[in-house]
């Protein structure tokens, strides 16, 4: 792949200045890095703990909904590359050695920023995944992992990557970092999640079947909040649970809905996941996309 990066105003100072004109070099750079730590300071100001970070093992990832607003909020386009086989914004392969066969989805995209500079991400997820692939310490077959579930966090995977090494964030962020910009870690959602063992899929999860609807479930609102669904009333959810909530209620039975994954009974179970992938179905056949489908890069 060849890329093509526009020159930035700190670019073209330094490739074309005269002797002597360090000084507006220096004053190009200082005003590039107070313009990114105002960007920062703007942003993380703004975090909703429930909604943009996820604790994991005690660390604070940002997740793929404050990645989006990043986005949103600093402009430009993300385009991602398309398999030129199938079109689809990562490309498969299966693989095989001692522990048997896996397969892995690879996605690249771009972030193509308004001031010309363009950030690569990049993502490789496997069947082995230790949220989607691993169960009692052993890998699933590949047959018994979701594989739209790999394909997609491919995708997210590397939207965020483009998005957050762009703005020079790194992977985790500390309680103490976020204390700094008025934000409580404390009231991030988290999984209880052992990767020796792997993702249990749901603390009332009897069986194979329970634990992949579960997934489904959690990853379904996920997806809708991260991507800009709203509740009948017009306004955003705070939260993935917050998505669950909306759409279980029955107010005229006076159920409110199921406040939280785990929560959900083995008896129910059926019939929220046909409410919620219902809505999540119809609600993808209206959204667009971060980039434009039908746009490539070579």
């Amino acid at each position: 792949m060849t890329e093509t990066h526009e020159a930035t105003p700190v670019v073209e100072a330094l490739e074309h200045r005269e002797p002597g004109d360090i000084a507006v070099v220096g004053k190009a750079l200082k005003d590039r890095i107070e313009l990114m730590d105002r960007i920062h300071t703007l942003l993380q100001q703004r975090i909703v703990p429930e909604r943009d970070l996820k604790n994991i093992g005690g660390k604070f990832r940002r997740t793929i909904n404050f990645a989006r607003i990043c986005r949103r909020v600093v402009g430009g386009d993300i385009i991602y590359r398309r398999d030129p086989k199938t079109d689809l914004p990562y490309r498969r392969q299966e693989w095989k050695d001692e522990k048997g066969d896996y397969y892995t989805y690879n996605c690249s995209c771009q972030w193509r920023l308004p001031w010309g500079e363009v950030v690569e991400g990049m993502a490789l997820v496997s069947s082995r995944d230790p949220f989607f692939g691993l169960e009692d310490g052993d890998f699933k077959d590949p047959g018994d992992v979701n594989e739209s579930h790999i394909a997609q966090k491919s995708v997210t995977e590397a939207f965020k990557q483009a998005v957050f090494v762009g703005l020079g964030f790194p992977k985790d962020v500390t309680a103490d970092e976020l204390s700094k910009y008025g934000v409580d870690g404390g009231r991030a959602s988290g999984h209880q999640f052992d990767s020796a063992k792997g993702n249990k899929g749901g603390s009332q999860a009897t069986s194979q079947g329970s634990k992949d609807k579960r997934a489904e479930i959690e990853a379904a609102c996920r997806e809708m909040m991260a991507a800009g669904w709203k509740k009948p009333d017009g306004t955003l959810p705070t939260s993935s649970e917050d998505v669950l909530q909306t759409i279980t209620a029955n107010p005229d039975k006076g159920w409110g809905g199921w406040r939280s994954f785990k929560n959900i009974t083995e008896k129910s179970l059926p019939i929220t996941h046909k409410q919620v992938m219902a809505i999540a179905d119809e609600f993808r056949k209206g959204q667009g996309g971060d980039g434009d489908p039908a746009e490539t890069f070579d």
